[in-house]
């Protein structure tokens, strides 16, 4: 479990919408529960990288790392490559949200989304 200013740190939020799941406390007013559940449980470790040891921040991760050599890097792990989500100002789904993968093969990049172009 990470803080609030892990989560500023890390992922330049103030927090994460739609990730728990909220558990009535036994009386009126006991303070609600947050647990998260498990939305991808079938997810092989391959797909999950560590931009974090401590705390642990762990990322979905593109399975085509980022060029090593290219200074645009997307995360401070060099060749970490996550997926990307917008939920602010989509721009392909501006009613819902835009997620995405970006990789490199033969030096272009490639994209692939939930739209189409």
């Amino acid at each position: 479990r990470i803080g609030q200013q892990e989560i500023r740190r890390y992922v330049r939020q103030d927090g994460f919408a739609n990730a728990a799941q909220r558990l009535r406390g036994a009386g009126a007013d006991s303070p609600a529960q947050a647990t998260p559940p498990d939305f991808l449980p079938t997810l092989k470790s391959t797909q999950v990288r560590a931009l974090s040891e401590n705390p642990e921040v762990l990322l979905l991760a593109v399975p085509v790392d980022w060029p090593l050599d290219r200074t645009d890097q997307p995360t401070s792990v060099p060749g970490l490559n996550p997926w990307r989500y917008n939920t602010v100002n989509p721009v392909h789904n501006p009613e819902s949200y835009d997620l995405w993968a970006e990789f490199y093969i033969g030096g272009e990049l490639q994209i692939i989304g939930n739209w189409k172009d």
